[in-house]
Parts: C-alpha cells; structure tokens; sequence
C-alpha cells in the first residue's frame, strides 16, 4: 500500500500575516476623517470669532458715539458755568459801578454739577472676559486698549474734582446767605418762583467769596480739559473704527 503524500502546512509567518495594505488604508482614512472634523471645526469657530468681532465693534462703536456726544454736553454745560463765574469774580474784584442785580443773580450758580457718565458695557465685556483677543487687527486692539486705560484715568481724575462739590457749594451758599437783604414769592407763568435780593455792596467787599467763586472756576476749568481729553481719545477710536475697516 502506498503511503499518501502529505502536504507540508505553509509557514506560520504566512498564516498569520497582517493585511497591512488594508490596515494602513483604514488608519489614512481614520486620520483623514479626524483632520476634516477639526478643520471643518476651526473653520466654524472662526467664524463665530469673526461674528462676535463684529458684534463687539458695532456695539463699541454706538458706546463711543454717546460717549462723544455726552461729553461735548458736558464740555458746554462747563463753559456755562467757567463764564458765570469769571463774570461774578469780575464783578466782586471790582471797584466801579454796581451791575443789575438780576445779572449778579444769573452769575451766582457756580458748578454745572456735571457727573460724566461714559458708556462703558462694551469696553469692559471685551476686557473683563477677554474677548479683546479676538480683535484681529493688533493696532485696533492697542487702540481699544489704550483708550481703556485712559477712560479709567481720566475717570479717576474727574471723580476727585468733582469730590469737593457738594462742601464747596454749600460753603458758599452759606456765605451768599450772609448778604441776603429780602426775600419775596411771585408767580411767573402760573409757577411759584423765589427771588432772593442781594446786598452788592457787601457781597464785593466779601473777599473770601470771591475765593470761593475762583477757586470753583478754577477746579471746572480743570473738569472742561479732562472731557475734552476724553472727548478726544473717543473720536480717535473711532476714527481707527472706520480706518481699520474693521466695521462693516
């Protein structure tokens, strides 16, 4: 009987061996897939940035215009007052003819009492949660930022002139009171009004009220120059706005 032939089995390399063509094929595809994903991700998240940009810009930008507008207000309600008191200096430094008592009383209201308030919402969303980081434009964002620290300067500044109001002004009503010679009530289209009459002669020899009214001249000077800087810094922003052609 013959012996059957029998058939060596193949190598054990060869019956185990990795379809590594297949495997690197899926493993490019995988990798492909997670690049696209991300791209596709950094895409969109750029544009959400892009969009929140310029939300951000138009906001700042409207912020900026009241800003603008309430300083120039102030600035005028402070030449108001700086020229009611140059006038009652003159007049209490004086040693000629006593004015009319009726343009003495529209002089004495010194201060305007002007408390600037700037709209700030915009400015401190982008630099408390910084958000200013996606400004693109570097010089912009200097800008924004530098206009910031100056608000905050500026800001602290106006609040120590404007410190003293209150005492300051109830200083020299008291010493206004001194002076006071009648005091009557009439009605001026149907509404009550007070006129208060004045003594001028003691008023011009009273010579700390007319320290009183200079010193006030003096420190409202002083509130006018920090609006106008500020008045100022905002138009430059948002001259660099437009200039940047970052607003759309």
């Amino acid at each position: 009987m013959e012996t059957p032939e029998h058939t060596p089995d193949p190598p054990a390399h060869r019956r185990s061996a990795i379809p590594w063509r297949a495997v690197l094929t899926q493993l490019v595809t995988i990798i492909t897939g997670v690049l696209i994903a991300l791209a596709a991700q950094a895409s969109w998240s750029g544009r959400q940035d892009r969009d929140r940009e310029q939300k951000y810009l138009h906001q700042l930008r409207d912020d900026l215009e009241v800003t603008r507008d309430r300083l120039n207000a102030g600035i005028a309600s402070e030449d108001s007052a700086i020229h009611r008191m140059r006038m009652m200096v003159q007049f209490l430094r004086s040693t000629g003819e006593l004015p009319p008592v009726d343009s003495v009383r529209g002089w004495i209201p010194s201060n305007s009492g002007d408390h600037f308030q700037p709209v700030m919402g915009t400015l401190r969303a982008l630099m408390q949660t910084g958000d200013i980081g996606i400004i693109k434009d570097d010089s912009l964002r200097a800008a924004i930022i530098e206009y910031d620290a100056r608000l905050d300067a500026s800001r602290a500044m106006v609040s120590l002139i404007s410190d003293g109001y209150i005492s300051r002004t109830t200083a020299r009503r008291d010493r206004l009171e001194t002076h006071i010679i009648r005091s009557t009530n009439r009605w001026q289209d149907s509404v009550p009004e007070t006129i208060i009459m004045y003594s001028l002669a003691s008023m011009r020899r009273d010579v700390l009220l007319a320290a009183s009214y200079d010193n006030a001249r003096t420190s409202d000077s002083n509130l006018k120059r920090r609006f106008m800087e500020l008045r100022d810094a905002a138009v430059a922003l948002l001259t660099k706005l437009d200039s940047a052609g970052a607003y759309r």
